[in-house]
């Protein structure tokens, strides 16, 4: 059930989305970006992985296997397990929420030495969305080094000669706002040379069918006017 909710829920995110990456695509300008967003030539990297609302963990206790359970961190970062209050799980790494509960479980007595693991079985934001002129919009799971070209191609690749290779858009969240940059794909397409673009968790990536303007006019207004108003946070999805 829950993950046909979450599948539902996916679905209308990525319709809204490819709907407001649309319906005033051809109102589009050049977009500004913060400078140190203008440019990302280097791969984002999940050495240190922290927890957010939304993800999904597994926890096992070996010796006491009616304690497993799989749960989601809630909106306010906590989870709660069988037995205990509740526990902080955002912002910590797996190892350190596996010490914590195990600490818990030991300090009040209702396990004498639990050893317990902890395993991520989803993680919400670490994601990018591929939209518009592709044969398969959606979400995408982010690898550590995931490039704009490889998303696009995990999106099935432009839709034939209907996509402005020359104009993709790469839309980002920075300081609680969206911002979006223009790449042109020309000679990657060609397969010339040419710097890879990392893409980061929770990017957005449009691929339009013609040349767009007033990029970050039309993501103030559609993106960061409209999206939190439906609910949607920066670690939804």
């Amino acid at each position: 059930m829950q993950k046909k909710i979450k599948s539902m829920a996916c679905t209308a995110f990525s319709g809204l989305l490819l709907f407001l990456l649309t319906s005033c695509a051809s109102k589009l300008m050049v977009p500004t970006l913060p400078l140190e967003l203008e440019s990302t030539r280097t791969p984002y990297s999940v050495d240190r992985l922290t927890l957010s609302p939304g993800d999904e963990i597994e926890i096992k206790f070996y010796h006491t296997p009616d304690f497993n359970e799989i749960v989601k961190i809630r909106p306010d970062g906590n989870i709660t397990l069988q037995r205990i209050d509740a526990i902080k799980a955002g912002g910590l790494t797996p190892e350190e929420v596996r010490a914590e509960i195990a600490k818990i479980y030991s300090q009040s007595g209702k396990l004498a030495s639990p050893e317990i693991a902890v395993f991520v079985r989803n993680l919400a934001r670490y994601r990018v969305y591929v939209g518009g002129e592709v044969t398969r919009p959606g979400m995408i799971d982010l690898d550590n080094d995931l490039t704009l070209l490889q998303a696009i191609i995990q999106a099935g690749g432009f839709v034939n000669l209907r996509s402005k290779v020359s104009q993709v858009i790469v839309i980002r969240r920075k300081d609680d706002k969206w911002y979006g940059t223009e790449i042109d794909m020309r000679n990657v397409v060609k397969g010339l040379e040419s710097d890879n673009f990392y893409l980061r968790p929770m990017d957005i990536v449009y691929v339009s069918r013609k040349s767009i303007d007033k990029v970050n006019q039309w993501i103030e207004q559609y993106i960061n006017r409209m999206l939190p108003r439906i609910g949607f946070a920066s670690t939804a999805f």
